[in-house]
């Protein structure tokens, strides 16, 4: 198996395909392992097992350094360096919605600016929910609650970082909101700024960061492709592993 992902590994970069789909093959052996142990058990047949996980993590660590994330640089709607997008916005309420949006995949109408001005969602203090385990990472996150799309209320992970800066924003302001068209323009000129604007990337644009990272992120930490689309799902709000494929392809 590890002659096999060297191989894979030479081949993509000679070819310069992405690393998402690599963590795709990743996610599959993994399965195929699942399925020897099982047999092995099954049939009474001891023997030292692969630590596929471990394998996985190497090889995953190997191709965010030499592969690209996606075999596309502007076929989607992700942003190429959203941090760097970011660092360009001078409004402090734009800019604490983008890294929210960035970091645990929210909406706008999650962030305080809906897309439909006459709806009014802001982000207000019962929405922070504290500090705990991030589902996949298991490291300690701050977490966000927001109602979104179809009235959900969806659960989403932050670095602590800006957990506190969104407490510190609440308390002096009482809640998170914007004009919709204000926080747009915002975000494209921080895109032109950077040279990463392309008329339609948007404030989703963000979002489909988010989403890509986080697949890869599962996938990492042992979910299986399924599994690592399930929870993007989840915490982008879509609770179909159908819709996130439009976010994580590219």
């Amino acid at each position: 198996m590890d002659l096999y992902l060297a191989g894979k590994l030479d081949y993509f970069v000679m070819k310069k395909r992405s690393r998402q789909t690599l963590e795709t093959i990743l996610s599959s052996l993994g399965k195929f392992i699942h399925a020897l142990e099982h047999y092995c058990k099954i049939h009474n047949i001891y023997i030292d097992l692969l630590d596929a996980n471990k394998m996985r993590m190497t090889y995953y660590g190997k191709s965010k350094q030499i592969l690209r994330k996606s075999s596309k640089i502007f076929d989607n709607r992700a942003f190429p360096d959203p941090v760097g997008l970011i660092s360009k916005m001078v409004n402090s309420t734009f800019q604490l919605q983008a890294c929210l949006q960035l970091e645990g995949g929210l909406r706008t109408e999650g962030v305080g600016a809906p897309s439909n001005g006459k709806l009014k969602n802001p982000l207000k203090a019962n929405g922070l929910r504290g500090v705990g385990p991030d589902p996949v990472t298991g490291l300690v996150v701050g977490i966000v609650a927001s109602v979104e799309k179809g009235g959900k209320e969806t659960e989403h992970y932050i670095s602590i970082k800006t957990y506190q800066r969104l407490e510190e924003y609440l308390h002096e302001h009482g809640k998170l909101e914007s004009d919709y068209s204000d926080y747009l323009k915002a975000i494209n000129a921080a895109a032109k700024m950077t040279g990463q604007y392309i008329s339609g990337r948007g404030s989703h644009g963000l979002k489909h960061c988010f989403a890509q990272e986080r697949y890869l992120e599962c996938v990492a930490h042992g979910f299986s492709h399924e599994q690592a689309l399930q929870q993007t799902s989840l915490e982008t709000s879509h609770f179909r592993m159908s819709e996130t494929l439009t976010y994580t392809r590219g």
